[in-house]
């Protein structure tokens, strides 16, 4: 009996321990299972705003700059400082060498020699005359008869008042055009007050409607060549050799370039440096009025930063695409790599 119930205490004994052992293996277990689930990991930062950044285009001026130039927000110009503005652009690009425009004289000499070939031609004028004769006759009442009858009149054009005219454009050259203005003027003058003196008459009306339609041709020719004169001044006043150049920047910056400095100076409200590539990172404004500021040979000046304002000055701002921001790279210490 005893013997039996050794048995039994010995089994159960084995059997505690079988159960105790099995525990400490699922709680170890469960333990190692805990300590692999990796920590949580803090969320990233938010991105910080990035400035935007702006490339600012305009010719290389260096050699000449004694500052850094600026980008600058100021106010539009009114009519006078846009026409000061435009004087600056003309004289500085005309000093600098920075423009060569094309000769025109060729194009004047062609519309010159068109012209002188388009010389106004002569006109014809009809009319009639009356002519009327008389007789004495002793069969009618008051004893005269009267026959009457109406004949055709042409004319044509004065020919010395034509070639008065062509003779002052026939061998006329660009230099002239001024000259060949007055002298057509002055011939017009004189021969309309010709025609006003002519005694009244069958002939003489009907020439001198000829010799109207023919100067009332002319007043366009003439007005043609003014056309011609306007071109060819507006072409040199715009494009001045580079001496004739540093006399008029002479006066200019005598009396309109302070101004032209003071009233963009008194309407700035930023300004922003421009770095050595040429960018500027800034938060500009859309649709404002932006300036390039230069200090050259001791000389404040404005250019506008707009392509369509002057083709001799091409300064324009151009906004970038945005920098890639930077990925950092984890490291993982146990990674011989």
């Amino acid at each position: 009996m005893r013997e039996a119930i050794n048995l039994v205490a010995a089994t159960v004994a084995v059997g505690i321990a079988c159960w105790l052992g099995w525990l400490a293996v699922e709680m170890n277990t469960k333990e190692e299972k805990v300590e692999q689930v990796p920590p949580k990991q803090p969320s990233p930062p938010p991105p910080e705003p990035q400035i935007p950044r702006f490339r600012v285009n305009h010719p290389d001026l260096s050699a000449y700059q004694q500052a850094p130039p600026e980008v600058v927000l100021s106010r539009p110009l009114p009519r006078d400082m846009k026409m000061a503005m435009n004087r600056q652009i003309q004289l500085f690009t005309t000093i600098m060498g920075m423009d060569s425009p094309d000769d025109p004289t060729e194009k004047f000499q062609q519309d010159l020699n068109g012209l002188r070939n388009a010389f106004p031609e002569v006109h014809e004028a009809r009319g009639h005359g009356y002519w009327r004769s008389s007789y004495r006759s002793y069969k009618t009442i008051n004893g005269v008869v009267y026959y009457s009858y109406y004949y055709p009149i042409y004319r044509s054009t004065n020919e010395q008042m034509v070639d008065d005219f062509r003779h002052t454009v026939k061998n006329a050259q660009l230099d002239e055009v001024d000259f060949v203005i007055r002298n057509l003027g002055f011939k017009k003058e004189s021969w309309v007050k010709r025609l006003e003196n002519q005694p009244a008459g069958y002939t003489s009306d009907v020439q001198q409607r000829a010799d109207r339609a023919f100067l009332s041709e002319l007043s366009h020719y003439i007005g043609a060549w003014q056309n011609l004169k306007e071109q060819i001044e507006t072409w040199h006043s715009e494009n001045p050799d580079k001496e004739m150049a540093k006399t008029q920047w002479a006066l200019f910056e005598k009396n309109e370039l302070p101004n032209l400095n003071a009233y963009i100076g008194a309407n700035t409200t930023d300004r922003w440096q421009i770095s050595e590539d040429q960018v500027v990172e800034a938060k500009i404004p859309n649709r404002s009025t932006l300036y390039l500021r230069f200090n050259i040979a001791g000389r404040e000046l404005h250019f506008p930063l707009q392509p369509a304002w002057h083709a001799k000055m091409p300064a324009a701002i151009i906004e970038l695409p945005p920098l890639e921001r930077r990925k950092e790279i984890q490291v993982d210490d146990h990674n011989p790599l």
